[in-house]
């Protein structure tokens, strides 16, 4: 896992945050923040 999406991913859990109650907060969707936590794909400036 790369480094943002471990960052991202360890900051969701410790809100207490499901992938999909985080993706709902930021306005995205739920497979994006798969994507950013998984398979390295980084988020742009505005996210």
């Amino acid at each position: 896992m790369p480094e943002l999406g471990k960052r991202i991913q360890e900051l969701r859990k410790q809100n207490g945050l499901t992938q999909q109650e985080l993706a709902g907060r930021v306005r995205i969707s739920h497979p994006q923040i798969v994507r950013y936590e998984t398979k390295g794909v980084q988020p742009p400036a505005n996210v």
